[in-house]
């Protein structure tokens, strides 16, 4: 699942109706806040660093939007 893929966030609750228990919640806001949770947050500014270079001009996002848009104005 992307949760895991990322490596930049925790489980707390499953489900669109799920409430979290908020003393699990308070320990993960306080783990993400310290030491414990430095690694998600690196993960996450260098996460940060390649969609803003994916969709910078010439990045991988922004060089396979012009193909299609290059693609789509060729169909008739």
């Amino acid at each position: 699942a992307l949760l895991e893929e990322a490596g930049v966030a925790v489980r707390l609750a499953e489900g669109g109706d799920a409430v979290p228990d908020a003393g699990e919640m308070a320990k993960a806001i306080a783990a993400a806040i310290g030491d414990e949770g430095m690694p998600f947050r690196e993960r996450a500014v260098r996460l940060a660093a390649m969609a803003a270079a994916a969709v910078a001009e010439c990045g991988s996002s922004y060089r396979d939007l012009q193909e299609l848009i290059h693609m789509l104005a060729k169909v008739e």
